[in-house]
């Protein structure tokens, strides 16, 4: 980021950032659901009761989730501004499957959320943005088999190992 953005056909790889907080978000909430199995409730004499810690550990899983998920949302608006930004330039390279992949865990982390916190709403947006990435999964298979088609990859020399 200090020489600017990258190429444009390059571009789609800034996505790349959004997968691991998106992904941890998702592992810290699944975490905390096996905390019930993991500290059932029993009670120390007089020393302490661990009813209430798996209820703590969820607290800080969803509260931690949130703000991984906040980071994701920034590489994620920032990756796309990129991307509309040189769009124009763009054609098809095998970094445009990073518009799809990491978002899925952006949306599977949204929807986690949202059971989390019992939201109605969070969860409606999670839906939307499964819709989003099935269009976008649907686009980038479409401009690859048309990039196939038409020998601009896989192909010696047209693609990423070429040598411009």
């Amino acid at each position: 980021m200090m020489n600017g953005l990258p190429a444009p056909d390059a571009r789609p790889g800034m996505f790349i950032a959004v997968g691991p907080p998106s992904f941890t978000a998702i592992a810290f909430i699944g975490v905390a659901n096996a905390a019930t199995d993991v500290f059932p409730p029993y009670r120390i004499a007089g020393i302490a009761d661990t009813s209430l810690l798996p209820e703590l550990i969820k607290f800080l899983a969803v509260v931690g989730s949130i703000f991984l998920w906040a980071l994701a949302l920034w590489f994620f608006a920032v990756s796309v501004l990129a991307v509309l930004h040189g769009m124009r330039e763009s054609s098809f390279h095998m970094t445009w499957w990073a518009m799809v992949f990491p978002n899925v865990g952006f949306t599977i982390a949204t929807i986690y959320i949202g059971s989390a916190l019992e939201s109605g709403a969070i969860l409606w947006i999670g839906s939307a943005m499964t819709i989003c990435i099935a269009v976008v999964w649907c686009f980038v298979a479409v401009h690859h088999v048309r990039a196939v088609w038409r020998r601009q990859i896989l192909w010696p020399g047209k693609d990423e190992d070429s040598t411009k």
